[in-house]
Parts: C-alpha cells; structure tokens; sequence
C-alpha cells in the first residue's frame, strides 16, 4: 500500500534504532551468552565477524571482573575489596603477568567448554543451569546475577507500591522478616482470589504449535 509507506519506513526507522541501542547493551549480550539455546554459537551463526568478536571479548571481561565462587575462611569474611580484586595492605604482592594470563585462559576454557557442551533443543534455562555450578562456576554466578534481572519495571514498582501501603510512617518498625512474611501474604492472597478468566486464557503452547493444515 503506497500510502502507508511513509508510515511503514518511519517505524522500521525507530525499530533500528532502538535494535541498535539495544544490541550495544553488555546486558543484552551476555543473555545471550548465557542462554544454552542460544550462547556464543549463535551470535557467531547471526552476527557479522565483527559483531561476534566484541560480543566475545565483553563476555570474557565480564567473566574477568565478575566475583566468582569464594572459598569460605573459618577466620575471616570475604570482603568488597576482596571481590573487586583490590588489596588493602601496601605490603601485598600484585597479581603478575602471569597470574593475569592464567585467569584468562582459565575463563576463555571455561567459556569454550559451556559453548560446546550439549543441549537439547529449546531447553529449558533454569532446568539447564541447576547443578552447574561446579562445571561453570564463573557463568552460573553470572546467571544468578543477571537472568533473575526483570525485563520490565513495572513488577519492581508494583512491589515498592505495595510496601509502602505495608510501611507506613505509623508501622515503621516492622523487621524486615515481617515484612517479607506480610508481603508474601498479601500477595498469596491477592493471587487466590476469584478469577473470572481463569482457563479461558490461551496455553503457550497453542500459540507456537502449527495447525493440522
């Protein structure tokens, strides 16, 4: 339809831009990686060589920097500094070459091996990662900081609403088990009322099946 063209453009306009913006998020791209269906095989299959080599090289730094497993000290608590990979005594020896060099090989290993093991087709993420932390421990502290994140905020400002109806100036000694046990509460009880659309939405799975014809 030529008259709706200009209209058309305009919004595929707004689509690659917000796409683009999107795609130079490190958010964006480690979900990707830390999907099993999808992973860093499937940014090389989708995306140009050059795409997939930044996507790769902020992967890997992230996997750097991020805190991994800590062993835990009967003596002493792992602090912030600790995690971040700073010294606070002057006294202390830098990492040299080639502790650094051994950390990376270690975490491109790491990131390989993930990359190669086997998945079943459209598995399941969580059912995936459970029990990996000892097979991929740097990317399953990843994926406990990252997938939970919501792809909305609207959940997350719901939650604030309702505390704040829960914490009023009158109630603001409540403990924080309380709280979370009122929280809970209210929202049990919301989700177990009435619904008059109850089995009348439609089944995901009637959405992505094919019909007979």
């Amino acid at each position: 339809n030529p008259q709706l063209r200009p209209f058309v453009l305009r919004g595929l306009e707004w689509v690659d831009k917000y796409y683009r913006r999107m795609g130079n998020t490190k958010a964006y791209i480690i979900s990707l990686v830390l999907n099993p269906n999808h992973r860093m095989a499937w940014i090389k299959k989708s995306w140009d060589a050059l795409e997939y080599k930044q996507a790769k090289k902020v992967s890997t730094r992230l996997m750097e920097v991020h805190p991994g497993p800590v062993p835990a000290a009967p003596s002493k608590r792992p602090t912030l500094a600790c995690h971040l990979g700073y010294s606070l005594n002057s006294d202390d020896e830098s990492s040299g070459p080639e502790d650094a060099n051994a950390m990376l090989c270690s975490v491109e290993q790491e990131l390989n091996s993930y990359d190669s093991c086997y998945v079943e087709k459209r598995s399941d993420t969580l059912q995936f990662w459970q029990g990996k932390e000892k097979l991929f421990p740097t990317l399953y502290h990843m994926v406990m900081d990252y997938l939970p994140i919501q792809g909305s905020a609207v959940p997350c400002e719901q939650i604030f609403s309702s505390s704040a109806e829960t914490d009023t100036k009158k109630r603001n000694k409540i403990r924080p088990a309380l709280m979370e046990a009122l929280q809970m509460l209210k929202f049990h009880r919301k989700k177990s009322r009435l619904s008059f659309t109850y089995g009348l939405l439609p089944d995901e799975d009637d959405l992505v099946k094919d019909g007979e014809d």
